[in-house]
């Protein structure tokens, strides 16, 4: 309880790690009997580790929010049909599964992917140019990414785990993430993310690198 306390008092300055405390909680509620010893977890221990890496390497700061989002017309979107679709203004990204990907859990495998969305997004931002300081406009149709991106962190156990990295992105680029919920009507990546580019000049195409972990299984088109 101590540690959970002292790390929430922390994430005042690092709301970025929320994501990094699910572990710490789960560990605590399954611990019932607290007179006795038991093992970290192996998660919790990574979970851990990152906030020490993060609070050894932050700098100082002085907070002022955003008070203006900045609008991109970044909007994301993914199907298990085919895979993910991202739009930055007139710049697109279409990726397509060329295998099941890996799932170690039960969660929510689109919820996982529209997640995944939101980081290739990511990289084509940063490819852009994405000013330290600033606040991005993210346009979702999923409920659980809008709302792993207003809480930080999520109940699904493989989302969680893709916006880690995504939050890490994040820190490294001194930037974050503002959510607003889009209908799939209005969603202007749907067709990309059904494998549809028609409407999108080659030319617009952004071309970036799969990190490493996705390259198993996506690829870009």
């Amino acid at each position: 309880m101590v540690l959970a306390g002292r790390l929430n008092h922390a994430m005042y300055v690092l709301p970025q790690l929320r994501c990094h405390l699910r572990s710490v909680y789960q560990w605590q509620k399954e611990w019932v009997n607290t007179s006795a010893t038991r093992p970290a977890p192996q998660e919790m221990q990574e979970d851990l580790q990152q906030w020490t890496d993060t609070l050894w390497e932050y700098e100082a700061h002085l907070l002022i929010p955003d008070p203006d989002p900045t609008n991109v017309g970044w909007v994301g979107d993914a199907s298990t049909s085919y895979g993910v679709g991202v739009l930055i203004g007139k710049r697109w990204g279409r990726f397509r599964l060329t295998k099941t990907p890996p799932q170690s859990h039960t969660g929510n495998v689109v919820a996982w992917l529209e997640t995944i969305a939101v980081r290739l997004g990511l990289f084509m931002l940063l490819q852009l140019g994405a000013s330290p300081g600033k606040t991005f406009i993210f346009r979702t149709e999923n409920t659980t990414t809008f709302s792993a991106i207003l809480c930080r962190k999520s109940k699904d156990a493989g989302v969680n785990t893709e916006w880690k990295i995504i939050q890490r992105l994040l820190l490294n680029a001194e930037i974050d993430l503002y959510a607003l919920r889009v209908t799939s009507a209005e969603n202007r990546a749907d067709g990309l993310s059904q494998g549809k580019g028609e409407s999108h000049l080659r030319k617009n195409r952004l071309v970036i690198e799969i990190p490493e972990d996705l390259a198993d299984f996506i690829a870009q088109t």
